[in-house]
């Protein structure tokens, strides 16, 4: 019914936010969540990836990752998706659960940024790389692109001055080559 009545009223700033795990109907039953999120993903203006319980691989254990984000990139979309996390009610303490969660950090990173990288998306965010992404940017950056912003942070910024050591290795940056620059004649 929902679909059906954002269509009926079509209006351009109705959409919809398909979310990996809403798909309750009462009384202990549950929506298909993965048809839902096909059903939704026509009008969708962002996607919650919602994730409850990782195992030791960092895999999901109640929701085919793999398997959602084919539905959500079939379907043509190419905006945000964001990751929420909620532990599942009564599973463990919210505590545990947090450190838990923080343990699989790094493999849950690897995870999702390979299948953005292999669907052809990019791991930077609004602001860029930025430092937490700075030593990753190496696995999914082509030495071409490397050495290009190398270039740009050295051309700009010869003494390394500007954020030393914030995007790009300061290593890497002082053995950056030289860029030329235009005389002015």
């Amino acid at each position: 019914w929902l679909m059906a009545t954002l269509r009926e009223a079509d209006h351009p700033l109705l959409g919809t936010l398909p979310d990996f795990g809403n798909f309750a109907l009462g009384n202990g039953e549950r929506y298909d969540a993965y048809r839902g999120v096909g059903e939704m993903m026509p009008m969708a203006r962002a996607v919650s990836a919602k994730s409850y319980d990782f195992g030791p691989d960092g895999e999901e254990q109640r929701v085919d990752f793999h398997r959602m984000m084919r539905i959500v990139l079939d379907a043509g979309y190419d905006g945000w998706v964001g990751a929420e996390y909620r532990p599942a009610a009564g599973t463990r303490d919210d505590a545990q659960a947090v450190a838990d969660f923080v343990a699989l950090e790094a493999p849950l990173n690897r995870l999702v940024h390979d299948a953005v990288v292999a669907h052809g998306g990019s791991i930077s965010a609004e602001h860029g790389l930025g430092v937490l992404r700075r030593d990753e940017s190496a696995r999914y950056k082509s030495p071409v692109e490397l050495q290009l912003m190398q270039a740009i942070k050295h051309a700009l910024d010869p003494r390394g001055l500007m954020n030393p050591g914030k995007l790009l290795d300061p290593a890497r940056v002082a053995s950056a080559a030289p860029v030329p620059t235009l005389s002015e004649d």
